[in-house]
């Protein structure tokens, strides 16, 4: 990239001082710091990451940009949440006469925030978090500030996607959907035991759980077998009433 010689200097800077740093939030951590120091009129800097649509603030040059992203998530709107799902700059440059946020913009106001500018931190296609930059100032930030800090946004993003830690967490999400939902199959089937088959909760377990064993198969396939067969006019005969058992 063709970089004007100052923002050159910056990244040098930057460069030096990440190799004596290991974990990501440690490289977040200096971005910030170097941000909110070199970008004329910004205050405070945070860098959110964005998890299965969720954001969290991974790194934070102060409290003022802790508060502020903080504001944003209780209420779900702010210029970072919207950077991040629009993969796109939003930059506010009077925060009291923007009608974008509504729900966002008294909470910063009274944190001391005038002006915000967020930038989407991108890698292969999607969004893994942004850079949030803050000023007690109005009208802090200009097109000229986006283009100042886009190679800080291009090398956050690497550093992010290249975490194991960042990794670690998508996993863990993915996983805890995944038990979400096979806990919901196996409570509908639990359900449906109970409308169609007459049994009472713990009766229709002790079904899925014994049904489980006798088929060697796990308590949420079991579950699916039971929804899958319970419109089916030929019902499996595991399935019938306990009365035509009889």
């Amino acid at each position: 990239m063709d970089l004007p010689t100052e923002l050159r200097d910056d990244l040098e800077r930057i460069n030096r001082l990440l190799v004596t740093q290991r974990t990501m939030p440690a490289k977040l951590e200096a971005i910030a710091e170097i941000l909110e120091r070199t970008v004329p009129g910004c205050d405070s800097v945070s860098i959110s990451l964005v998890v299965e649509e969720s954001a969290v603030t991974g790194a934070a040059s102060s409290q003022l940009a802790i508060e502020a992203d903080l504001v944003q998530y209780g209420h779900d709107q702010g210029p970072c949440l919207t950077a991040a799902k629009d993969q796109s700059p939003v930059r506010i440059d009077v925060l009291q006469d923007d009608e974008r946020f509504e729900h966002f913009a008294p909470g910063a106001i009274e944190k001391g925030v005038e002006s915000v500018l967020s930038i989407p931190l991108l890698f292969d296609g999607g969004t893994v978090g942004s850079i949030n930059l803050y000023s007690e100032t109005p009208n802090a930030f200009t097109a000229d500030t986006t283009r100042q800090i886009a190679p800080f946004a291009e090398y956050a993003g690497e550093v992010i996607a290249h975490s194991p830690l960042y990794a670690a967490s998508l996993d863990m999400v993915a996983g805890l959907v995944e038990v979400v939902d096979d806990a919901a199959q196996v409570e509908i089937a639990v359900g449906v035991l109970i409308f169609l088959r007459g049994m009472d909760q713990r009766e229709a377990w002790e079904f899925l759980q014994r049904q489980a064993a006798d088929t060697g198969s796990s308590l949420v396939e079991t579950a699916r077998h039971v929804m899958a067969t319970r419109s089916s006019d030929s019902r499996d005969p595991s399935l019938r009433d306990r009365d035509d058992a009889g």
